[in-house]
């Protein structure tokens, strides 16, 4: 049976690649999404679009904070406008009767524009200045009856965030402060201080992003950790994706997710000193999430993934084992059972946003 009418939520986790939107029911336990109530799908870009180079998107959404001005050609016109006509078609499959009220949040990768309503940058795919506006027109155009204009964009790390905020079973509930990390095609993250949800993209200045922060071989750090950047090491080396070989037993895709993994660690290390050194900021919990959360949650993977992740951060805390971070972490000389969590919650990012829709939880 379908939820009643006016309870439909829809939650949409946008990515470089594709989409998955979610039918969400709230719970007593927390929000869960629907049994059966799901699309995935890939873009489909025109065959000549191209994304513009990182560097001079960022000039140009300088240049044009509110996205009205970027100089957007065709092709990207054309791949935006995909974009919104693929996300309504998965929300009308959603929504089984017709004249059924929704609410909607999605979250969608790149920079957003200064009033969240779009993407102003987008490292692998469009630019859409006009995202949200654009979606709502095509709800409207088709019929659809969206019961509330969609809350503000957001990145996939606070959405899987606030997901495992909100979620039955989810690892940030009734953790003050904690960082959510998932290494997918980039490198997501959300970080909770004192109970409340941040927007990194306002702490720049203390947490630089990781795709704009070198590491001491000269890639990004979001190349060096994230499991599209590891893919691109092995292209080449054999057939299919990276992990799959690791797991059927190859030893180079091996090596190259263990120094994946020793980067992950390096990195978290990295934010913690930052933290601390923000007016003192440490951590409860950590929770590895996407595709680097099944890894680390697989026995299987634990010799060259888990392990060395883990090795890692317990090696570099004791080096520090003088410091408010590492006393919060490490309980003679080890993790503290429950610092470090692997979440296998995929649907996480779209939880987050379906609450979102309902303006919760707490966020700054």
């Amino acid at each position: 049976m379908p939820p009643p009418l006016e309870n439909l939520l829809i939650g949409v986790d946008g990515g470089a690649s594709g989409f998955r939107a979610h039918g969400v029911e709230r719970g007593r336990q927390g929000f869960v999404c629907q049994a059966g109530r799901e699309v995935k799908a890939s873009w489909s870009h025109p065959a000549d679009f191209h994304p513009t180079p990182l560097e001079r998107q960022l000039q140009e959404a300088k240049d044009s904070p509110a996205g009205e001005d970027l100089p957007l050609g065709n092709p990207e016109r054309e791949a935006a406008r995909g974009q919104v006509r693929a996300l309504v078609d998965a929300i009308e499959s959603l929504c089984v009767e017709s004249g059924q009220a929704f609410r909607l949040g999605l979250c969608m990768p790149g920079l957003h524009t200064a009033d969240g309503r779009g993407i102003a940058v987008c490292r692998h795919g469009p630019r859409s200045p006009m995202l949200l506006e654009e979606l709502v027109k095509e709800c409207a155009r088709r019929g659809l009856n969206l019961s509330a204009p969609p809350p503000d964009l957001q990145s996939d790390g606070r959405a899987a965030a606030w997901g495992e905020e909100v979620a039955r079973g989810g690892q940030l509930a009734g953790v003050a402060s904690a960082y959510y990390v998932g290494a997918g095609t980039g490198l997501a993250e959300g970080l909770k201080i004192e109970g409340v949800h941040l927007d990194l993209s306002r702490l720049r200045r203390v947490l630089p992003a990781a795709w704009g922060l070198p590491c001491p071989d000269g890639r990004s750090w979001e190349d060096e950790v994230s499991m599209g950047g590891m893919e691109r090491v092995w292209k080449g080396s054999g057939d299919g994706p990276v992990q799959g070989a690791a797991r059927a037993g190859d030893g180079h895709a091996q090596e190259i997710l263990c120094a994946g993994a020793r980067a992950l660690g390096q990195w978290l290390l990295l934010r913690m000193e930052a933290l601390q050194a923000w007016e003192g900021k440490v951590l409860q919990r950590i929770v590895v999430g996407q595709r680097s959360g099944q890894l680390l949650a697989d026995p299987g993977a634990a010799g060259w993934y888990g392990d060395p992740l883990q090795e890692t951060l317990e090696s570099g805390l004791r080096a520090r084992q003088d410091t408010p971070m590492a006393s919060h972490a490490l309980a003679a000389g080890s993790l503290r059972p429950g610092f470090l969590c692997a979440s296998v919650l995929r649907e996480a990012p779209a939880l987050g946003m379906a609450a979102r829709a309902l303006e919760e939880p707490a966020a700054l």
